[in-house]
């Protein structure tokens, strides 16, 4: 890759690469044909392990990607196509250009192939989600719902937390912060018609296969398959056997207002994804430091 060109190189040979004819880096960095495009067996491959599989394997691969074929290349995917962009000026120039970036395109891989949530549902009614999600957890509806999730939390620290022992923090928010949040956004029905623990197991398999279902193919991944078909039929069972009354706020909200309703079930799944992914290293990170700078912490 020269400064400002990406030069031209190609193959016939499939086990080897194919280089596409580009131009200027920083001019036009969201075109197609921009990227070095790395084709081959080993590449799909290790490529695989890139887009679905977080690894210290396949960050090596990036690694050579990079080192081999200069600041932009793509790698060619089953069903899929993932361009890298590695120079810190590339990210800026990319971002800079919000016309041609799309949240609905950008999200499609896991709202569809890991929530089942088609474009169809979700794109065409994705600000109108936004408006049920910000009115039920509004600024002034909050106290009530804080209350119900101290509640909870504090009944999972009482009948969970090893008291005078050592333990894992990380591991004890992420058991109860993942019980007290079921509770307060889906109701406590839900954990009366289903297994606390196997539900807890269900979710983790999900989210820790959350990349490779959102690229690979199912029919490769029966385990994740299972996990999210658990899910699905959880809610729709929690969603025909419960009343109002017995339902968590945001469960309540999103079956009384999203208008497609054969996909209220899977956007409660994503929902509940949503509610741990950040949730649970910002309450971790918070009580270390309080714990760590706190003179007589209680």
């Amino acid at each position: 890759v020269s400064a400002g060109k990406v030069q031209t190189r190609a193959t016939d040979d499939a086990g080897r690469i194919r280089i596409a004819r580009g131009g200027p880096i920083h001019n036009n960095i969201a075109s197609e044909s921009l990227a070095l495009s790395v084709v081959g067996i080993n590449h799909v491959l290790e490529g695989a392990a890139c887009a679905g599989m977080p690894t210290a394997r396949s960050a090596a691969h990036l690694r050579r990607c990079h080192k081999r074929y200069g600041d932009v290349f793509t790698l060619k995917l089953p069903g899929r196509r993932m361009t890298f962009l590695m120079g810190p000026k590339d990210l800026a120039t990319y971002f800079s250009d919000c016309e041609q970036i799309s949240f609905q395109e950008a999200v499609e891989p896991f709202t569809f192939k890991v929530f089942g949530l088609p474009p169809s549902s979700f794109s065409k009614h994705h600000t109108r989600l936004l408006g049920i999600v910000r009115r039920a957890l509004a600024k002034r509806e909050l106290e009530p719902h804080l209350k119900v999730l101290r509640r909870c939390m504090m009944e999972e620290i009482a009948t969970e937390w090893p008291h005078g022992k050592r333990a894992n923090l990380f591991e004890l928010l992420h058991r109860s912060m993942f019980f007290a949040g079921v509770r307060t956004l889906f109701g406590d029905s839900l954990f009366r018609l289903y297994d606390r623990e196997r539900v807890l197991e269900e979710f983790e398999y999900l989210d820790k296969n959350f990349d490779a279902g959102s690229a690979l193919p199912h029919i490769l991944m029966p385990r994740f398959s299972r996990a999210r078909q658990f899910l699905i039929a959880m809610f729709t069972r929690v969603l025909s056997e419960t009343e109002h009354a017995e339902r968590g706020v945001l469960m309540q909200a999103i079956a009384e207002e999203y208008p497609d309703r054969e996909y209220v079930p899977n956007l409660c799944m994503a929902s509940l994804w949503a509610s741990q992914a950040n949730a649970i290293p910002i309450t971790f990170w918070t009580l270390a430091h309080i714990l760590a700078t706190a003179e007589s912490p209680k």
